[in-house]
């Protein structure tokens, strides 16, 4: 069985009765606190998986809010094992491991274990952040930020995206909502969660586009031209000119007229088929 538990966490799980693998898993019938799902079990890839939000306490009777996710017969292929697999779960946790070394701001890992095809992953609440789709929402209906406020926000997520492609990672999912964005005290601070299909890449060129693409294409009536130049111009860096941004925008634009056309025609298709 592997397993890892967080230091700092190890004396909060004891005192709530997690004391093993079977312990987290059964979470449900322990009297110390209560789950709630967040997202219920899906049946994919010839298992389940879900989430569930346990508020736990240490042994001082502080809060502490954590989300728990399982799963079982969760299994993604992988070089080392192609055809058996392993665990989505372990995958996500690993490059979660890789962020933190490449000091990528992302969630904070307090337990992963796995047993035969079943594993746990359990990390931090993400407390005084929310998705960027959500803020997208707020926004529309109370106004978009200042521009101090607006431009520091665009800096900063553009600033750890840029980060993740110079480590040669893609993301693979890279949208609003697992973007997530703190603004207390108007200091922007910026987190990249769902690691499941991140990709380490020889190419920084195939992280970017598509990332980037996905990235910008979200809710792209509502950006304007200006602060999409600024996003590029700070993810590219402050040596670069304005014949870089045109050319990787240019790049992005083709791509997205290319994405457009096939999925005209996969929809045409699927009409002539009745489907």
């Amino acid at each position: 069985m592997k397993t890892y538990i967080a230091k700092e966490w190890q004396d909060i799980l004891r005192h709530q009765g997690l004391n093993s693998f079977d312990d987290i898993w059964n979470c449900e019938q322990n009297k110390n606190f209560e789950t709630k799902w967040v997202e219920e079990p899906n049946q994919r890839r010839g298992g389940w998986s879900g989430v569930v939000r346990i508020v736990l306490q240490d042994a001082q009777g502080q809060k502490r809010i954590v989300f728990l996710k399982r799963q079982s017969k969760h299994m993604c292929p992988s070089i080392v094992h192609p055809f058996k697999g392993r665990p989505t779960f372990e995958r996500e946790f690993c490059n979660i491991l890789r962020f933190n070394r490449h000091q990528i701001p992302t969630v904070t890992p307090i337990y992963y274990g796995q047993r035969g095809k079943e594993a746990i992953l359990m990390t931090k609440d993400l407390t005084g952040y929310r998705a960027l789709k959500d803020w997208f929402f707020e926004w529309e209906e109370t106004g978009f930020p200042q521009n101090a406020l607006r431009h520091d926000i665009i800096n900063e997520v553009a600033r750890v995206v840029g980060k993740i492609h110079e480590n040669n990672y893609k993301h693979c999912c890279l949208v609003f909502k697992h973007v997530f964005l703190s603004l207390e005290n108007n200091e922007v601070k910026v987190r990249i969660i769902d690691l499941e299909k991140l990709r380490y890449w020889i190419l920084q060129s195939r992280c970017r586009i598509t990332d980037l693409d996905s990235l910008v294409r979200t809710r792209v009536k509502k950006i304007s031209a200006t602060d999409k130049w600024r996003f590029m111009k700070t993810y590219l860096g402050p040596d670069t000119d304005k014949a870089d941004i045109k050319a990787l925008w240019r790049t992005m634009t083709v791509r997205l007229r290319k994405m457009r056309r096939s999925r005209k025609g996969r929809d045409f298709l699927k009409k002539c088929l009745g489907k």
